[in-house]
């Protein structure tokens, strides 16, 4: 079957022992409750970024940047599988890199190296 939830379980599953434990299990639970509701049963040859871009905005609109910016990146990696076992023609997270919000850095002052 070539819907991105089974693409996105071969992939899990061809990578299990080079991933850490934690990195799998966050990775799978990405892809399976926050992706997998709105992607799961799309062909993924015919998935478009504007869909995968609304569940990036979604969960940027809860405020979890970082989720975000990892679930465009763990996409990325399963569109890249299917690309490379010919079920994909591209890696559409590609095209939507630019498309977040990042998070905002602080500044901190120089430190003052003259005596007191």
């Amino acid at each position: 079957m070539n819907t991105f939830s089974a693409v996105a379980e071969e992939w899990l599953e061809t990578n299990w022992k080079s991933l850490t434990e934690s990195t799998w299990n966050r990775d799978r639970d990405q892809l399976v409750k926050l992706v997998g509701p709105y992607l799961a049963n799309r062909p993924i040859a015919d998935t478009e970024a504007p869909e995968l871009l609304a569940v990036l905005k979604w969960l940027e609109k809860k405020g979890i940047l970082d989720t975000a910016q990892r679930v465009r990146a763990v996409c990325g990696r399963v569109f890249r599988y299917a690309i490379a076992t010919g079920r994909a023609t591209r890696d559409i997270s590609a095209h939507l890199k630019g498309a977040l919000s990042t998070k905002g850095t602080e500044s901190y002052p120089a430190i003052d190296d003259t005596p007191f």
